[in-house]
Parts: structure tokens; C-alpha cells; sequence
């Protein structure tokens, strides 16, 4: 039976691209290359993308000759520098200003609410949207992950297709051979549910919201339920407290693999055997920054990131509203790509019924995304089991019908929330100087 859902896996990605396995061959390899190697390319490929910016981007014509910048002075990562950094509002102020002119192009549509709050549609070319197919595959293999293992993820829109369509999800389980369990409803009924279906099904794999599979760990211990045998979990989404791993590593015995990921710049990184987090390089460049934009190796910065390979709406020292912690170190395992001590924020709130079904708080963040230009910024706060907060900015065409619409969907998941929404022009950043957009003011049970 493996065997052919092997088959069917590699099929499948055949299907989405030809060239997907040998990509995938690629892609395995280059992960072992020298660092010098592995940079050089980056450098060959950031003059390839600043070039084609300048002649075919509107947005990257002007925004280049006001810093009086020519792509001939952009060589190295280190040329970086010269470059203004850019973040949504200046993407979202005018998106069209973003998309190449004078040609066509493949693309798929994506979207992300990121760290910011601030949801935003944008493109990714179809060979850019496949090596970021190839690279995640690569980024399990440091858990053991083989293509067509079985994966059982636990988590929410985020990593699945829309669930309003269930042939939809159904297909995409069986060419990626994974089965969907979602953390926007987690009652001990639900939980037992997804506990049985892991054990009837057997995958090799868990991945999905640090903070669901730690609420799944706790409930089994608690119920003394019998224990699924996997190879590893894969947290991705938001960050990976040390308590969070330490339960669920301890619960289900074997070891959690931290994954981040920022598919509007290209990003991602996981964490390799020896704990260290290593970053791909083939999608982006990933700068970490001080206060004056400046490149730093060792300490804490913002997170920057320059497409490499998206022809289709590139984005250039892009502020994806992440923090992260640069280290000069290199890691014993041998592989060449750039390494980073730890991410930083990405904290979600999971938010609770008044009868004790947990909802992860991404159940809000996709639902805002859906209005598109509609919602520039939003914070959603449970300030009691009945009681939810909502502030909105408001962007193009927010009117009362979407204001009835989230509060009737809001309703469906759970009918005893009451929903106080507030127009505003502005949400302050917290004290700790971040914008926190999805929080639960909820003690822990």
C-alpha cells in the first residue's frame, strides 16, 4: 500500500510540474554544498531579480532611481544595503504598482496575514511556487521525512486548501498523502476523534500549530489515551515556546523539528538534528537587520526578505514583521546553508468556548483575509469566554454586509460569542513594541 501511494504522491507532483522530482533531487544536494558556493549563487541570482525589477517593475523603476540606484550596483547580498526597505502598506498602497509590465506569466495567488495583522493577496510564479513545494519537503527531511511519507496535520487554512470545499481537500490528502485535522474546533470528542484516525492511519508524521499539538499532548496524558508511534513533529506558524516542546517531545517521545516560513518573501528555515536552524537559500535572501537597515551577523534584528526566484510579483528588502536572532556559527551537521540561533514573535492566542472547545485564534486571522483589500488591519482579543474584541482598520470597499458576515460567522463557530467590532483608524503597537494581532487575555487552564 505504500508503495502506491508513493506512486500516486510522485504523480500527483508530476502532474503540478514535470520537472518537480528532479527539482526535488536538486534541491537535496545544494543543501550539502560549501556556504561560499551556496552564497555565490544567491549573489548570481539577487543581480538576475534587481535587474529584471528595475526594467519591468513599475513600483522598483521609481523606488530605485529616487535612492539613485542602478541595478549594475547591486553585486553581493552585502549591496543589499543601498536598497530602501519596503513593507505591506507600501505594497498594499498600491499592489498593481508590484506586478511586472509588457509580459505573461504563470502564477498561483496566495495570500498571508503574517505577523502584522495586516492581510494582504499577492502573486507567486509557478516555478517559484513549486521550489517552494520542493524546499518544504527538503526542510523534513531533517526529521527523516521521504516523499509520500504519511502526515497527519493538525492545524487550520493556513496549511490546507479551503475547507468550504470538500473535494478540494480530499484530493489534495490523497496526492500529498496527508490527512487534515483542524484546530478551529478541539473538544475531548474532536480530540479523540484525531487520536483515532492517527492510530487507524498510522502516518510517519505530525505536523502542524505548536500550540494545538500541545493541547493534543496534554489531553492524551491526561486521558492516559494510547499513543500514536511517529518518527517526528513538525511545529510550524508561530513560535515554539521551550515549554510547548518540552511536553509534547516528552508526551509523544520523539523529537519536535521547529519549521518558519514567510511565503510572501520566499522565506523558510527549520531546524536540522542538532537544533540549529538553518535557512534556505534558493527562494530569498534573508537579511536580519539593525534599526538603520544595516546588516548584522551576531545578536537580534528584523527580518528582511529579497525574492529570488518570483518573477511574478517580487519584493525587494521586503519587512515581513518578524524578529530573529543572527549567529556567525556554523552547524556540525555539515550542511552549508545560513544558520540562525532563533525566530522571534509569532505568538497565537488559541481561544476557548464558554463550553471548553478550544479555537486556535488563526480561525479569525484567515477569516479577515478573505475580505481582501477590504481589511487593512485588524486585532482580535478575547477578553472572557463570551466576550471577543474586534478592531479594523478599514480599507476598500468595507462596508456593514462584511461587519454581518463576521459576526455570523464568528456565530456558526460558537453561538454564545458576542462580538464588540470597533472601526478605527489606527492600532497601537504594544508595549513591548510589537504588534500583537490575535491574543487571548485568558489565563491558561
Amino acid at each position: 500500500m505504500r508503495g502506491l501511494e508513493k506512486a500516486v504522491f510522485l504523480l500527483a507532483h508530476s502532474a503540478l510540474d514535470p520537472g518537480f522530482y528532479r527539482l526535488y533531487t536538486i534541491m537535496m544536494r545544494n543543501q550539502w554544498k560549501r556556504r561560499e558556493d551556496i552564497l555565490k549563487q544567491q549573489s548570481l541570482d539577487l543581480r538576475r531579480i534587481v535587474r529584471f525589477c528595475y526594467e519591468r517593475v513599475p513600483f522598483y523603476r521609481s523606488h530605485l532611481n529616487e535612492a539613485n540606484i542602478k541595478p549594475a550596483d547591486i553585486r553581493t547580498i552585502a549591496d543589499l544595503e543601498k536598497i530602501p526597505s519596503i513593507n505591506k502598506t507600501d505594497i498594499l498602497s498600491n499592489p498593481k504598482a508590484f506586478i511586472p509590465t509588457g509580459m505573461r506569466m504563470n502564477y498561483h495567488p496566495a495570500y498571508t496575514a503574517g505577523t502584522t495583522g495586516m492581510p494582504m493577496h499577492f502573486r507567486i510564479s509557478h516555478n517559484d511556487y513549486v521550489l517552494g513545494v520542493a524546499l518544504s519537503y527538503r526542510s523534513w527531511s531533517a526529521g527523516g521525512y521521504t516523499l509520500g511519507n504519511r502526515m497527519a496535520v493538525l492545524a487550520g487554512s493556513a496549511l490546507m486548501p479551503d475547507s468550504r470545499y470538500a473535494i478540494l481537500v480530499k484530493a489534495n490528502e490523497i496526492a500529498r498523502n496527508v490527512r487534515f485535522l483542524s484546530a478551529y474546533h478541539m473538544d475531548d470528542a474532536s480530540l479523540v476523534s484525531y487520536l483515532d484516525q492517527i492510530l487507524s492511519w498510522n502516518p510517519s508524521f505530525l505536523r502542524g500549530y505548536p500550540s494545538a499539538i500541545y493541547e493534543f499532548a496534554k489531553f492524551i496524558e491526561r486521558e492516559s489515551l494510547e499513543l500514536p508511534k511517529l518518527k517526528a513533529i513538525i511545529t510550524t506558524s508561530e513560535k515554539l515556546l521551550p515549554h510547548v516542546r518540552m511536553k509534547v517531545e516528552e508526551v509523544f517521545g520523539t523529537r519536535v523539528f521547529d519549521e518558519y516560513g514567510a511565503n510572501d518573501g520566499g522565506i523558510s528555515a527549520v531546524e536540522c538534528d542538532h537544533q540549529r536552524i538553518h535557512v534556505n537559500t534558493e527562494r530569498s535572501i534573508m537579511e536580519i537587520v539593525d534599526e538603520d537597515q544595516r546588516q548584522i551577523d551576531v545578536g537580534t534584528g528584523k527580518v528582511l526578505a529579497t525574492s529570488l526566484k518570483n518573477y511574478a510579483m517580487p519584493f525587494l528588502r521586503y519587512e515581513l514583521g518578524d524578529e530573529a536572532v543572527a549567529t556567525d556559527e556554523e552547524c556540525p551537521c555539515g550542511r552549508g546553508l545560513p544558520v540562525i540561533e532563533e525566530i522571534l514573535g509569532r505568538t497565537v492566542s488559541s481561544f476557548i468556548t464558554p463550553d471548553g472547545v478550544l479555537i486556535h485564534g488563526w480561525f479569525f486571522g484567515w477569516l479577515m483575509i478573505d475580505f481582501g483589500e477590504a481589511v487593512r488591519q485588524y486585532k482580535i482579543t478575547q477578553v472572557s469566554r463570551t466576550k471577543i474584541e474586534v478592531l479594523i482598520v478599514p480599507g476598500n470597499g468595507f462596508d456593514e454586509i462584511m461587519i454581518k458576515k463576521i459576526r455570523a460567522l464568528a456565530f456558526a463557530k460558537c453561538k454564545d460569542w458576542k462580538l464588540d467590532i470597533n472601526i478605527v483608524d489606527d492600532i497601537p503597537i504594544s508595549k513591548s513594541g510589537k504588534r500583537i494581532f490575535i491574543e487571548s487575555k485568558l489565563k491558561p487552564e
